[in-house]
């Protein structure tokens, strides 16, 4: 192998662990923000049920 194939090869090398780490990075984000979603969205349905439950009470005098 000559030293220009190898410089090739070497920087070919680099360049596809580079994008596979952007791909990494990148699949982190998405699964980081998807669970940050699922979060959000759980505690809203949890004040939702927790403002109905009040609404009930209200509407049945124990307020």
């Amino acid at each position: 192998m000559t030293y220009l194939q190898r410089q090739f090869l070497e920087k070919a090398s680099a360049s596809a662990c580079d994008s596979v780490q952007d791909l990494r990075l990148f699949q982190f984000r998405q699964r980081t923000q998807i669970v940050d979603l699922h979060e959000g969205l759980q505690q809203e349905q949890r004040k939702r049920e927790r403002d109905g439950k009040e609404e009930g009470r209200k509407e049945e005098g124990y307020d």
